[in-house]
């Protein structure tokens, strides 16, 4: 194999790593965000706890942190969350059953890769030389062409890479829940009010913030059974009459847009065509960009217009479809029945 062979092949190597993993139902609307290996995740909760318990809740921030915005973003993502799964937002800390604390930050982090030397092997093919000969004969000199194998060999070559620095972003999302009473009656010991802290990190290859911290607080939301759904004055439409459930996700850390993270097979969701990771940007020509849960709900809620027509988003391009609303459901799912 020639050098420009070799090269290929070295290239089609490093293509099929970096592909691995790029299968049906990832985030595909966010595959420019690469994590690197597990997240580390750290909880406690202490058992007294229930979150199921509580209604309302209130989300802080510190806003002293290197990204503050983000923190704001994050928690508004969060509030958007909590109330999709049947919780009320509370205006203050006095009408709050728990009060949440979210931290954020994305330190960047650098380390030394030594020189290092790999071998690289080149193979020769064998091949025919011809060359020209003179023949002395009793009546002169005559000339004859003839032709020798010369095998193939394989010799190697040894490269040094040069000696380089890299960094990797660690985004990190802290999640502390307090019990307001306690936080009240003891405002200067904090640790005496707090019921549940958890929080999680991972390296990644994207330094805005935004677009790596909605990864990690989903993670975290979806896989800690602290806040499991709760049915409430509007209980769960989405899950109930359509079999989604919804995230505010961004794909370019600017406007976030009601994300499908989960479809329900057989569900009317599943039959219109929609799909794991689709973001839903326009709902009967009402643009969706940074809506509230509640404001989704009223879009798709099957009294406003049925079908619906969905303009989605997925990488390959946005493309409308045709979702009807199954109506009874949707009024048992708000606890209205078939009163209307």
């Amino acid at each position: 194999m020639n050098r420009g062979k070799w090269a290929t092949v070295l290239a089609a190597c490093v293509a099929a790593v970096l592909l691995v993993g790029c299968e049906e139902g990832e985030r595909s609307n966010f595959s420019h965000i690469a994590f690197k290996g597990e997240p580390s995740v750290r909880s406690e909760v202490d058992p007294r706890f229930r979150a199921q318990d509580c209604d309302s809740f209130l989300i802080l921030t510190a806003g002293i942190g290197d990204q503050p915005i983000t923190e704001r973003r994050l928690a508004w993502m969060l509030a958007w969350f909590l109330e999709s799964v049947g919780y009320r937002e509370a205006p203050d800390a006095r009408e709050a059953d728990v009060v949440l604390f979210l931290d954020f930050s994305n330190e960047h982090r650098t380390e030394y890769v030594p020189p290092t030397s790999i071998t690289i092997p080149h193979h020769q093919n064998g091949r025919w030389v011809e060359s020209d000969s003179v023949i002395s004969t009793p009546y002169g000199t005559a000339r004859a062409r003839g032709s020798t194998w010369v095998p193939g060999s394989t010799t190697y070559q040894q490269i040094t890479l040069p000696g380089r620095t890299k960094g990797s972003y660690y985004p990190l999302v802290a999640l502390s829940a307090f019990d307001p009473v306690a936080l009240a009656a003891s405002p200067d010991d904090i640790g005496k009010a707090l019921v549940w802290t958890e929080t999680i990190v991972q390296s990644s290859n994207v330094g805005d913030g935004i677009l790596t911290g909605q990864m990690l607080l989903l993670g975290l939301l979806e896989e800690h059974p602290v806040w499991p759904k709760k049915s409430g004055a509007r209980g769960d439409p989405l899950g109930v009459a359509l079999g989604v459930r919804a995230a505010m996700l961004t794909a370019d850390g600017v406007n976030a847009y009601p994300t499908l993270f989960w479809v329900a097979e057989g569900s009317a969701a599943d039959k219109a065509g929609l799909r794991q990771w689709d973001m839903l940007v326009d709902v009967n020509g009402q643009p969706t960009a940074n809506v509230t849960w509640a404001e989704l709900a009223d879009l798709l809620a099957p009294a406003a217009e049925n079908p619906k027509r969905l303009v989605v988003r997925r990488p390959e391009g946005a493309l409308t479809v045709h979702l009807t609303v199954p109506a009874a459901l949707w009024r048992a799912a708000e606890g209205r029945g078939d009163r209307e």
